[in-house]
């Protein structure tokens, strides 16, 4: 009946059986492809949370990096940032280089 020769041979229960077969494997195969799509979100997903958890990373490192440095300069000894408060003040009354090149430090020291 328009069917290939070989499953017009068949009997009915044997076709009825075949179709069923043929429904079970059809809808094992929807299941896998809606597992799969499931997987890829989930893997979509955990990428978002990679690259989010990369860049609080980065800014953790960083903060703990601008920690550091505020933590070193606190630590400078008290007698240094008096001598280099004392050669600026000294250095200032003429104008030099000197002077401006104690700035930086001074400013590191003083948390400017």
């Amino acid at each position: 009946a328009g069917g290939s020769p070989a499953l017009d041979a068949l009997p009915e229960p044997a076709l009825l059986a075949l179709a069923h077969l043929q429904a079970a494997r059809d809808g094992a195969i929807a299941a896998a492809g809606r597992e799969v799509e499931a997987a890829r979100a989930e893997l979509d997903e955990e990428k978002a949370l990679n690259r989010l958890q990369a860049q609080q990373l980065h800014a953790l490192k960083a903060e703990v990096r601008r920690l550091q440095a505020a933590a070193e300069r606190a630590e400078a000894p008290p007698e240094y940032a008096k001598n280099l408060v004392l050669r600026y003040l000294e250095l200032t009354a003429g104008e030099s280089r000197e002077a401006a090149s104690l700035f930086p430090p001074l400013a590191t020291v003083l948390q400017f």
